[in-house]
């Protein structure tokens, strides 16, 4: 008995009307705006350079209270100071980053429960959790034990 030939579909791709003329909207969408602006009268350089105007001015009054505050420190502080300031800064930087890498080496495995050997599910993180992952910078999952309710986390590196 010969074989039945397969026959070949065509594949027709379902693409949205404003994914196939999304080109001809742009298009028309300038034309139109074109000819707005040239009935209506408005004076858009007028609003441009109020615009620019202003955001130069902004610029200006926030790097003249920048030099005023950085004109109060120096005259307030001495070198030594400020340099024991930030020592001290660089030191809890450092403390904290130790901190974050022993924490996630200590909540990073996490096959099965540690008490009774169960399974995990999945559970929504806390409130605290929320926050430890954004200080931290890592992902935090959050499980529990489905035969003796027991809670856990597991911490990871952020994939960026």
């Amino acid at each position: 008995m010969p074989k039945k030939r397969k026959r070949k579909r065509i594949s027709r791709s379902n693409v949205s009307f404003l994914n196939e003329y999304s080109y001809e909207i742009k298009v028309g969408f300038l034309f139109v705006l074109g000819v707005f602006l040239l009935v209506e009268k408005l004076e858009i350089k007028h609003y441009i350079y109020t615009f620019v105007r202003g955001t130069l001015f902004l610029i200006g009054d926030m790097i003249q209270s920048l030099a005023g505050g950085m004109e109060f420190i120096i005259g307030t502080f001495e070198a030594s100071d400020i340099v024991g300031i930030g020592l001290i800064l660089i030191s809890v930087f450092l403390v904290s980053k130790r901190w974050r890498e022993r924490t996630i080496d200590r909540n990073s495995n996490l096959n099965d429960c540690p008490k009774c050997g169960g399974d995990f599910k999945r559970i929504h993180r806390t409130q605290y959790q929320r926050i430890q992952s954004l200080f931290w910078r890592v992902k935090i999952k959050h499980y529990e034990c489905k035969d003796c309710s027991r809670t856990y986390m597991q911490m990871g590196e952020n994939r960026k």
